[in-house]
C-alpha cells in the first residue's frame, strides 16, 4: 500500500476496497451503499492508488464546496506525491488535470475526459432530483463511474441496474460501533438548553441544526444569553472554513449553529448533534439520517449523541426505524 491512513481498514472495509478495484478493472460501474462514518472516501483509496500508478485520469466529485475541501485535504495527506487539483466556483479552472477534486458543476468542462468519476453524496443537493446535472457529471467519464451514498434512492439503484453496475454494501463504521439512534424531545427551548449543558459537561461540542438561514441568527441570539462563544454557519457565510476551524480548535467555542450545510462530509471528533424543529420540510428523511450520522464517527468518541426536537411524526419514526434496522444488519454480519 503506497498511501497513508490514520486508521487501519477493518476486514469489511478491506474486502469492499478490493471489490471496488476489481469492478473498475472489469469495467463495471459501482454504487457503494455505506452507512455514515463507514469511511466511504477512504475505501476508494486502494483504487485511487491503482489509478495514480497506472496514470489514469480521474475525478472525485462532491455536490458541495465544503466537502470538496475536506476530500482534497484528505487525499493530499494520503497521497503526498500526487498532483491533486481542486476546482469549484471561485477557483481557477484547471486545464487537463490527471486528478481532480471538484463540484459536479465543474465536470461539465470535461466531457468524455476522465477514465473514472467517483461521485460522493449523490443524494445531496444539487444532484438530488437533477437528472440533467447528473447526466452531465457522468458524461465526463469515458469509462466508468462510482457512486457513494448512505441513503440511496430507488432511482440510484435503477441507474446501476441500467448501466452494467454492481451495488456494494457496508453497514459497519470503521470503529465497529453502531450508529447513534436519535432521542426525540419536545420542541421546548429549555429542553434544548438542558441537553446542551449535559453534553458540554461530558466534554462534547454541539452542533445545533436549524431548518432556515433566518433561524441561524435567532438561535444564536437565544443561546448567547447562556453561552459566550456561539458560532454560526450557513450557505451565505463568507468565512465557512474559518468558522469550522474555530469550532474544531478553540476550546471556548462549544456550540455551532448550522443549516443543513454541515449535514454530511465532515467528521468532528467529539460531538453531540441537535436538530431543532425536525418536522420542517427542509429536514427530509434522508437529510435527518445524514445529520444523525455526524455523531459517533471518531475513535475518541465512538457513540456520540443525537437529539431530535419536534413531534413524533411518521417521518421521524421512519428515520429512527431505518437507523435501528442498519444497526440490526450490523449485528448479523
Amino acid at each position: 500500500m503506497s498511501f497513508s491512513l490514520n486508521f487501519s481498514f477493518s476486514q469489511k472495509q478491506k474486502k469492499l476496497s478490493e471489490l471496488i478495484l476489481a469492478n473498475f478493472i472489469n469495467n463495471l460501474n459501482t454504487l457503494v451503499f455505506a452507512v455514515t462514518g463507514s469511511g466511504k472516501t477512504e475505501i476508494c483509496f486502494p483504487l485511487i492508488d491503482f489509478l495514480i500508478t497506472n496514470k489514469y485520469k480521474f475525478a472525485f466529485v462532491s455536490p458541495r464546496k465544503i466537502i470538496c475541501d475536506s476530500i482534497y485535504y484528505r487525499m493530499k495527506k494520503s497521497f503526498p506525491a500526487a498532483q491533486i487539483n481542486l476546482s469549484y466556483g471561485g477557483l481557477k479552472k484547471i486545464h487537463k488535470p490527471n486528478i481532480l477534486v471538484s463540484t459536479c458543476h465543474q465536470l461539465q468542462n470535461y466531457y468524455n475526459y476522465f477514465d473514472l468519476v467517483i461521485i460522493d453524496e449523490i443524494d445531496a443537493y444539487p444532484l438530488k432530483g437533477n437528472d440533467y446535472l447528473l447526466t452531465k457529471t457522468l458524461q465526463s467519464s469515458r469509462k466508468n463511474f462510482i457512486l457513494l451514498t448512505a441513503t440511496p434512492t430507488e432511482e440510484d439503484l435503477k441507474l446501476l441496474e441500467n448501466c452494467n453496475g454492481v451495488v456494494l454494501y457496508l453497514y459497519e463504521r470503521y470503529h465497529k460501533e453502531k450508529l447513534p439512534v436519535p432521542r426525540i424531545k419536545s420542541l421546548w427551548f429549555l429542553s434544548l438548553l438542558y441537553m446542551l449543558k449535559k453534553e458540554i459537561q461530558i466534554g462534547r461540542k454541539c452542533i445545533v441544526f436549524v431548518p432556515k438561514i433566518s433561524d441561524v441568527g435567532w438561535m444564536k441570539s437565544k443561546l448567547s444569553s447562556f453561552y459566550n462563544e456561539v458560532v454560526t454557519i450557513s450557505s451565505i457565510s463568507d468565512d465557512r472554513k474559518s468558522v469550522v476551524h474555530k469550532f474544531l480548535n478553540l476550546p471556548e467555542v462549544k456550540i455551532i449553529v448550522s443549516t443543513t450545510i454541515l449535514e454530511r462530509g465532515i467528521t468532528f471528533p467529539k460531538i453531540a448533534v441537535f436538530v431543532w424543529n425536525t418536522n420542517h420540510h427542509v429536514f427530509s428523511k434522508e437529510t435527518l439520517i445524514q445529520i444523525a450520522g455526524r455523531a459517533g464517527r471518531s475513535l475518541v468518541d465512538k457513540k456520540g449523541s443525537v437529539y431530535f426536537f419536534g413531534p413524533k411524526t411518521k417521518k421521524i419514526m421512519s428515520v429512527v426505524s431505518v437507523i435501528e434496522s442498519l444497526n440490526n444488519e450490523l449485528s448479523y454480519l
